[in-house]
């Protein structure tokens, strides 16, 4: 019978509390400090600015995430006490840029909540919850995406929110109609934002069929399956059918996304919605090459953090009379202990999984770890795998999704260390935490722009192609 999670104690939420409060100090300080268009801010922005003045655009991206920044400059300019002029009379660089970026600062805030959900449905231990919340709150992808006015934020949010609807209908047998039906709903949401987000419905669809699958080995030899795995595998409502995931999480997802579109295409009726895909298609297709721009990367190297990406550098001189400058750089740089450590936490996980599939093929019950495993295992490799087949430019950024699955793979790790009854396990654990939070203090400078020497600069450049 299923069972909800244990229910977090008071001492958690303190502690849940304080990462948030943590994540929207690092997300809001200075927000709009830099007074003007930074990096991929020229299109999103502007786009969203082109939706409230009625001017004419084409993006090469469905258009949610133009909407939300179009809403949160309508919000901005609309309070009472923003000296902002009216958004009607000026273009986006003459209004503050706190109005194109607060949403996304909320968004990312809000990311941290939601990851420390999800880890819960999946495995219900308050310190692997919080450190998947510390790590998203702590990284300094997530912290600059979340600090300017770009999209990748929003795919990622979108389908962390799937993935805990979906989660539910592994702890929680009621409502599961609606449960799917949100969890399809913000499915079609990921990719109104940008097609890679096709990466976690992709996830979702896996994991449901590996469940579906086992399930029905399950029935299907009950002697030798069902009763010795019945505790042990998770189970999807039995009361839900191939035609109603089939319906929550393929046809309502690519409704929604018709849906959406709808406003752009009201609004601008130069083209139907048939004809903009095809457009999107040839751009992506046709339109970059894999060199287009000095920070590609290739796929392979996003776990390794080869090819960060530069958004912002100045160097301006300490004082009137002086020579010396003072370097004010923000890069798209996770933290690199961070990325090294969850790139090896996620193929330990995988090698976990495998051998649980493995063992479970000739007849022996998996671990309580298994809903987490697959969850984190197909969640990486669906979101990061299929970029091996893209030939156009691509960034560090487009690994948001994965990192994601790997950062929680290593909060499970450390997690699970710091509660050993080995002394060395928890040392190692307790080593790797340090590791994670001094790479944040270290770097912090470079991903919100605080003021540099140029030997503090270059101390943390470790690598060459950081550059």
């Amino acid at each position: 019978m299923k069972t909800s999670p244990k229910q977090p104690n008071y001492g958690y939420a303190c502690a849940l509390a304080f990462i948030i409060l943590l994540a929207a100090l690092l997300r809001f300080w200075n927000l709009g400090e830099l007074q003007q268009l930074v990096f991929d801010e020229v299109y999103f922005p502007k786009y969203g600015h082109n939706y409230l003045t009625g001017t004419y655009f084409f993006d090469v991206h469905p258009p949610l995430s133009k909407y939300l920044i179009s809403a949160g400059i309508w919000l901005h300019n609309n309070l009472a006490w923003t000296a902002d002029p009216p958004y009607y009379l000026v273009e986006i660089d003459k209004l503050s840029a706190v109005s194109w970026r607060w949403l996304n600062a909320v968004t990312g805030t809000a990311l941290c909540l939601v990851s420390a959900r999800l880890a819960w449905l999946l495995y219900p231990n308050r310190i692997f919850s919080l450190l998947c919340a510390l790590f998203i709150a702590i990284d300094g992808t997530f912290i600059v995406e979340s600090r300017f006015g770009m999209n990748n934020i929003y795919l990622v949010f979108f389908g962390t929110c799937a993935l805990v609807f979906l989660a539910k209908l592994f702890r929680q047998p009621t409502s599961i109609h609606t449960t799917l039906a949100i969890c399809g709903v913000l499915l079609g949401c990921t990719y109104s934002v940008k097609w890679n987000g096709l990466g976690l419905s992709l996830a979702a669809w896996s994991i449901v069929f590996l469940f579906a699958i086992a399930q029905l080995r399950a029935f299907n030899h009950p002697a030798s399956d069902k009763a010795s795995t019945s505790n042990a595998i998770p189970s999807l409502p039995d009361n839900l059918k191939i035609r109603h995931y089939l319906l929550y999480l393929v046809i309502l997802p690519f409704g929604i996304y018709a849906l959406i579109w709808q406003p752009h295409l009201m609004l601008f009726d130069k083209h139907g919605f048939v004809e903009m895909q095809q457009q999107i298609l040839g751009y992506h297709s046709n339109s970059v090459t894999s060199d287009e721009h000095p920070y590609c990367s290739k796929w392979y190297t996003w776990p390794l953090l080869l090819r960060p990406i530069g958004y912002f550098f100045a160097a301006d001189n300490a004082s009137a009379d002086k020579a010396e400058h003072i370097f004010t750089d923000i890069h798209l740089l996770g933290n690199p202990f961070l990325f090294w450590l969850s790139a090896l936490a996620i193929a330990y996980l995988t090698a976990l999984w495998c051998k649980q599939l493995y063992n479970y093929s000739k007849g022996q019950p998996v671990n309580n770890h298994f809903l987490l495993q697959t969850v984190l295992v197909i969640g990486f490799f669906a979101n990061w795998l299929p970029w091996s087949m893209v030939n156009r430019c691509v960034f560090q950024y487009h690994y948001m999704p994965a990192s994601l699955f790997a950062f929680m793979a290593l909060a499970w790790c450390i997690s699970e260390w710091l509660r050993s009854a080995h002394k060395g396990q928890r040392l190692i654990g307790a080593i790797m935490l340090t590791l994670v939070i001094f790479g944040f203090t270290y770097w912090l400078p470079l991903q919100l722009g605080l003021p540099l020497h140029p030997d503090g600069f270059y101390e943390r450049i470790w690598l060459q192609s950081w550059i």
